[in-house]
């Protein structure tokens, strides 16, 4: 009865945590989008202005904007961790690793929602994900 609870929580963490991971490339995905898109409509008004001006005038160039946001890229490195830990149970250091990048990852969203209060972003719909991880450590660690 516990084996087949124990592989019940497996298989919701993976399921959980898989699905965090698609939806954080997602995220990933939309935003690079769109910036790549901006950066491509105004590299398109620099050539025109650059063409009708006789090559005279050329814009400033702007700064590169970050394609891919370095939190959101930590997050889907967390949850592809978590999920590749369901298949590692019994390997305790590992666990911990992916422990502690999971609590940095909870109180960094705790902290943004805190100081900024934005509590209409997508991304704290991880929380979840991080508690039914932590459930799975803590059982994890005590069949160990």
């Amino acid at each position: 009865m516990l084996k087949a609870a124990f592989i019940l929580l497996r298989v919701l963490t993976a399921i959980a945590s898989l699905g965090a991971l698609a939806g954080t490339i997602l995220i990933i995905v939309v935003d690079s989008t769109v910036v790549l898109l901006k950066g491509g409509a105004y590299a398109l008004v620099s050539i025109a202005k650059l063409f009708a001006s006789g090559f005279q005038k050329s814009s400033p160039t702007p700064p590169v904007p970050q394609l891919v946001s370095l939190p959101m890229m930590g997050l889907a490195i967390l949850f592809l961790t978590m999920f590749t830990s369901v298949f590692m149970p019994g390997q305790k250091i590992f666990l911990h690793i992916v422990a502690a990048m999971a609590v940095i990852a909870a109180i960094w969203r705790i902290w943004v929602v805190a100081h900024t209060h934005d509590t209409n972003s997508i991304t704290i719909f991880y929380l979840p994900v991080i508690a039914l991880w932590f459930i799975y450590y803590g059982v994890s660690l005590r069949r160990v």
